[in-house]
């Protein structure tokens, strides 16, 4: 699995619907490259994160335009 392929897969990881082999080979790869891991923790800490703030919050009509993709820009934004 190249890193572009374990990228695509993080959603599905944090949601917990990556399935057998496919899971293995994405841990495997995350075992072996440090940049993938470090983006997946950044990414898992931002879906925590909106997920807690959505637990406190009362209607998406409220959420500025554009929250999403800026939201996706910081998930995906080059590590320093």
């Amino acid at each position: 699995m190249n890193c572009q392929e374990c990228r695509d897969l993080f959603d599905d990881m944090l949601d917990r619907r990556i399935k057998e082999p496919l899971k293995r080979r994405m841990l495997n790869h995350l075992t072996n490259c440090s940049d993938c891991s470090v983006r997946l923790e950044r990414q898992r800490k931002a879906h925590a994160s909106l997920f807690r703030a959505l637990n406190h919050f009362d209607g998406i009509e409220h959420l500025s335009g554009g929250f999403a993709d800026r939201l996706v820009a910081e998930c995906h934004r080059p590590l320093p």
